[in-house]
């Protein structure tokens, strides 16, 4: 016994995809690929209750398994990874930027209600009547070039006024962990920072001053990063605050020379 519907009362694919044309005619073809093992089949209403529930199981394994698990690898004809592509291969501050911008907007999902509506079927960035999830919130909508680019890219969509995932199987593929992983290749101040943990911590003359310093708080701000970027931004701005008070005093160490004052 398969799949053969893909629009039934169990389950429909726009509960996972959102609407997304190419990625509801993949999860259709998956699934009816897919052949149900005989203890989901059933012959009386009671049991076909207990059949359907175990079906939107079956549907979500298929997802993790060959849709999200690997994907890299099993992403044929490219999809994912073309979104991907869109984001990361912005450029410099650019992708910084957007996948700063993709963080908030994961971090501002709420868990799912338990109950749902319907998703919209969206295309590019028309704006949706009806959110995908009750009880979502994201990022609102401020026309900027940021949020204009991460809708263009498809990994997001913009529904009453809000930022959101375009559905639910993009923030199982670009969660948290690999905005955090992407965001780690850009760092501006990514040697100095691998140099300063390779000294466990003690190497002043890693840490940034000035303008560099200036550009890469300007680069953090807004995203979330690792612990030891913090450390090394604000071990960076103590020693800021050090040497420009150690120059206002005159007062001069191994780690604040004459040199480094601003003598204009």
């Amino acid at each position: 016994m398969k799949f053969i519907n893909c629009q039934t009362k169990v389950w429909t694919p726009d509960h996972w995809t959102g609407g997304q044309p190419f990625l509801t005619q993949k999860l259709c073809q998956l699934v009816i690929k897919a052949e149900i093992p005989a203890r989901f089949r059933w012959f009386s209403k009671q049991a076909q209750k207990i059949a359907a529930g175990k079906e939107a199981t079956y549907v979500e394994q298929v997802v993790q398994t060959q849709l999200v698990k690997h994907w890299e690898s099993q992403d044929e004809p490219a999809h994912l990874r073309t979104i991907r592509d869109r984001i990361l291969l912005a450029g410099g501050r650019r992708t910084g930027r957007l996948l700063g911008l993709y963080q908030q907007v994961l971090q501002h999902r709420l868990s799912p209600s338990s109950e749902e509506s319907q998703p919209p079927h969206t295309e590019g960035l028309e704006e949706a009547s009806t959110p995908v999830e009750i009880g979502i919130r994201g990022v609102s909508i401020d026309d900027s070039v940021e949020q204009m680019e991460l809708r263009l890219s498809g990994l997001v969509v913009q529904r009453e006024g809000q930022l959101l995932p375009y559905n639910r199987i993009y923030p199982l593929v670009f969660n948290q962990s690999w905005v955090e992983k992407a965001l780690a290749t850009l760092r501006p101040y990514a040697e100095s920072l691998s140099a300063w943990i390779a000294s466990d911590s003690t190497d002043e003359s890693r840490l940034l001053q000035g303008q560099a310093l200036q550009e890469a708080l300007s680069w953090a701000e807004g995203k979330s990063l690792d612990n030891e970027d913090y450390r090394f931004l604000q071990a960076s701005e103590r020693l800021e605050h050090q040497t420009d008070r150690a120059c206002h005093l005159g007062i001069f160490s191994t780690t604040t020379s004459m040199g480094e004052c601003d003598t204009g």
